[in-house]
């Protein structure tokens, strides 16, 4: 009985860590992934109590053998991690040092409590005890670590690979590391200098995991900044294609006014000729080249006019046909920058995914509509690969680089609580954004009431 109840401390005790570890990636995980997490787990926790069974029955049980298996049980489901959800490892192992200091702190509590009231136990009370003991410190701190944790950056963790992880991931890891090392003997925790070194690493985990939230604090500034920038040269580069385009219909405006006179005697003579049908084919080629002079104007916003002439313009040079239906009014009750960089965001993403589409299959569809206070934006293009969606309904990609467009889009949604939902259906790919006014005013009633 006594075997059986350290192997259900050694097992269960693990599954705090299993879920400090899985909550960064949870928006990431897909269902599929999510259920091949669940059975994993479920087989590894079998596995390990009749692992840990035949240890222990053939061994004599202490510190030494308490650490080592909860060791190898962490290092177990931590590779279950990296091989479902894939192509985080440095993500997974920043997060798994964190989670492991922060384990490490509450176990040196419990064992210096037990050192002091109870130095003499059995090894197997001394691990129910310290088990239950971790339990109690683990629930006590459960909040107050929440309300540290809420509005940090471990939610976005695994969205955002552009960050440095193949180097911060050491500094918890080494951490824990250097304890463990320290600490992996016979020995329970039982002087006050021990638990002050477990504490210091705790310190110094917290001050990591703040620096760590700070820089990508100014990430997403700088980020923002890019995209700030990008708008600016895209309206900088719409101004330009604007201008060259006024030039030249000026220029033409000029050779049709100067033979516009003799156009005129020419039709007059065709008509006098009773040559209507010629006269009308001429007609004809003047409309075309009067219709050659209008400037490229897609809606009446001029910023988010600007940004679909540059990304339009640029799907059309790399011979990506666009069909466009745009409807968006002068004024609008959003930003328009905002407006402006997430179809610059969804443009360059649909530009992006054509380029690996086969000739004559490469082609995008924007539709708008703003009606009754509320805007409404389609974007489809043809994607032959398979599309991943987290739980969000999101797309996610797993390269390095990837996916800062898609993050740029869902913030800018959230920011005017928006909706959007994106799917893949019969080869193409769709993003469907809706704006809807009312969201506006019922933050400022909010604020107003303050």
């Amino acid at each position: 009985m006594e075997i059986f109840i350290t192997i259900l401390c050694i097992t269960l005790i693990q599954i705090p860590g299993i879920i400090l570890r899985y909550i960064p990636f949870a928006n990431q995980v897909t269902r599929k992934q999510k259920k091949q997490l669940i059975y994993s787990y479920m087989i590894c926790f079998v596995f390990q109590n009749i692992l840990f069974f035949v240890i222990i029955i053939n061994t004599v049980i202490n510190s030494l053998i308490y650490k080592s298996l909860l060791s190898f049980g962490a290092f177990t489901y931590l590779f279950i991690n990296c091989m479902i959800i894939r192509g985080m490892f440095f993500q997974h192992a920043f997060i798994f040092g964190m989670q492991s200091n922060y384990i490490l702190v509450l176990h040196s509590f419990a064992a210096i409590i037990l050192s002091q009231y109870a130095p003499t136990i059995a090894p197997h009370q001394q691990i129910l005890m310290q088990t239950f003991i971790y339990t109690v410190l683990l629930t006590i701190t459960a909040y107050p670590l929440w309300r540290f944790l809420k509005h940090s950056f471990i939610f976005n963790i695994s969205q955002e690979n552009t960050y440095h992880w193949k180097m911060v991931w050491l500094i918890p890891v080494l951490l824990c590391l250097s304890n463990v090392i320290g600490t992996m003997n016979e020995n329970w925790i039982s002087t006050w200098q021990k638990l002050a070194s477990r504490l210091t690493t705790g310190a110094t985990t917290v001050v990591a995991w703040k620096y760590v939230n700070v820089d990508f604090n100014e990430l997403k500034e700088k980020l923002s900044l890019q995209s700030a920038n990008k708008l600016l040269h895209a309206q900088l580069k719409g101004i330009k294609h604007q201008a060259e385009t006024i030039r030249e219909n000026n220029e033409k405006i000029s050779i049709l006014r100067h033979d516009m006179r003799h156009h005129i005697q020419i039709l007059s003579s065709l008509i006098d000729n009773g040559e209507l049908s010629s006269a009308s084919l001429l007609l004809s080629q003047l409309n075309v080249d009067l219709e050659s002079t209008k400037p490229i104007i897609f809606c009446k916003n001029p910023i988010i006019n600007s940004s679909l002439l540059v990304h339009i313009s640029k799907a059309e040079e790399e011979n990506i046909h666009i069909t466009s239906k745009i409807d968006i009014p002068l004024d609008l009750p959003w930003n328009s920058n905002d407006i402006a960089i997430l179809l610059a965001n969804v443009l360059e993403n649909a530009i992006n995914a054509s380029h690996n589409q086969k000739e004559g299959r490469k082609e995008i569809q924007i539709s708008t509509r703003y009606y009754d206070q509320k805007l409404g934006i389609i974007v489809k293009n043809r994607f032959d690969d398979k599309v991943v969606f987290n739980n969000s309904g999101m797309p996610i990609s797993t390269k390095e680089g990837h996916g800062i467009g898609m993050g740029s889009i869902s913030s800018i949604v959230s920011k005017y609580h928006g909706t959007m939902i994106c799917s893949h259906e019969d080869q193409w790919f769709t993003i469907s954004i809706l704006f809807s006014e009312q969201f506006i005013f019922k933050e400022w009633d909010k604020k107003s009431t303050i």
